[in-house]
């Protein structure tokens, strides 16, 4: 998912851009591959829904922002995984971080998703100073933070982008702040920072294809649309800058899981599942045609490769006390958190603990289930291992048009698209 707001805690999810494209050359049996058990305890990596039992326990779950290639976990997560473990959850697609909180509270969701910085802020600003804080949270949801720098091949180091527009969501979102953090951290002085407000992904990369901006912070579905052109490469990576930042979390409020420990715990075993789902090939670009018609599969199994690389699926879970202290501690020095709540007071790592004893540890490949019957497109990822890409380069393979936004095919939500 995308960008975090600073104050007001927007997560303007970006919208995945579609890309037109003309394939020259297909792989013949592109999913004719035997589906493979992710890890004991889940299903196979077979993608057909779901329906909750009777007795279910219903959930609501609402999550912040739009719906991109990044998000099918969370469509296998109430689709699959969360009437297999004996709850029926209801979906609500919400449209900034900040209305997660206000959706608790108002017991319009029991359950939210949004940037980690949310959690802690929220909680301190309703909390008070004899320890009682609103919200916990207990899981994640994208383990790390996936965004990186992708830039014109006329940008050959850092000090090339003084002066330079790189195209960001907007002011004082997260991709605004590794714009000037990143810059700042490569000797860039702030006085020739031009982190230039253009919108969500889609626009941000239709600025730099455009040549509006020589830079684009996104993510890897975006970056790899411009990499493959030949026309630009990735010059940095959030994983490889600050290392453990977590990229976005599961919480409910503090009475709904003292009063529903159990609900929490299930959903929190629902959503490792999904990981692991996640972390086999064949299921996940079968899901991403499915739920992203048009979009490009070569560019989408290759950004499937560095999501795995970049650890942003979790299959024994990715929230831990170090995670949470280091990512609220950046986010105090970035000044989107005002002051340090100790993390006893927001999270809670618990329910991960008891979700892997009843469903047991991921055991597969720490690459994933890989198709090499998929091609990928060559990249270089800073920080990334060159092994996990394949050898198929664009090299004129695909001719490309930006602009088309791209949102899940609504299968029983209430609300169609992420805003």
């Amino acid at each position: 998912m995308a960008d975090k707001s600073q104050m007001a805690i927007a997560k303007m999810v970006a919208v995945v851009v579609a890309v037109l494209i003309v394939v020259v050359a297909v792989v013949a049996g592109y999913f004719a591959v035997t589906a493979v058990s992710t890890a004991a305890h889940t299903t196979t990596s077979s993608n057909t829904i779901i329906a909750p039992a009777s007795n279910a326990t219903s959930v609501t779950l609402g999550f912040a922002g739009t719906a991109d290639v990044t998000d099918l976990p969370a469509l296998v997560l109430w689709q699959i995984y969360g009437a297999q473990v004996g709850l029926n959850i209801h979906v609500v697609y919400m449209g900034t971080d900040a209305s997660i909180p206000e959706g608790i509270v108002s017991g319009s969701i029991q359950v939210g998703e949004s940037g980690i910085s949310t959690v802690p802020l929220a909680s301190e600003s309703a909390g008070n100073s004899s320890g009682s804080y609103p919200f916990v949270a207990f899981t994640s949801y994208e383990a790390i933070d996936d965004f990186g720098l992708v830039v014109s091949n006329s940008i050959k180091n850092w000090s090339d982008l003084a002066n330079q527009p790189i195209a960001v969501e907007a002011i004082g979102s997260d991709t605004a702040i590794f714009c000037h953090l990143t810059l700042t951290a490569h000797g860039i002085p702030a006085n020739e920072q031009n982190c230039l407000p253009t919108g969500d992904a889609g626009s941000r990369l239709d600025a730099l294809l455009a040549g509006k901006a020589v830079g684009d912070w996104t993510e890897p579905y975006q970056m790899m649309t411009a990499d493959q052109t030949g026309q630009y490469h990735i010059l940095a990576t959030i994983p490889n800058e600050v290392p453990g930042l977590v990229g976005s979390v599961l919480y409910t409020s503090t009475s709904y899981a003292s009063a529903h420990p159990g609900v929490i715990t299930k959903l929190t075993e629902a959503m490792m599942l999904a990981h692991r789902w996640a972390w086999n090939e064949t299921a996940w670009l079968q899901k991403e045609q499915i739920d992203f018609p048009g979009t490009n599969a070569t560019l989408a199994a290759t950004s499937w490769k560095v999501w795995i690389a970049m650890g942003l699926w979790a299959p024994n879970g990715g929230f831990s006390s170090s995670s949470a202290n280091f990512s609220e501690n950046y986010y105090i020095q970035q000044q989107v958190i005002p002051s340090f709540l100790p993390v006893k007071y927001w999270a809670n790592f618990t329910y991960e603990q008891q979700a892997l004893a009843a469903i047991g540890n991921y055991s597969g490949p720490a690459t994933g289930y890989v198709n090499n019957n998929i091609p990928t497109i060559n990249a270089s990822i800073p920080g990334e291992p060159a092994a996990i890409f394949g050898s198929v380069g664009a090299g004129g393979a695909l001719a490309l048009s930006s602009g088309v936004a791209m949102i899940a095919t609504p299968i029983d939500i209430q609300y169609q698209g992420r805003d």
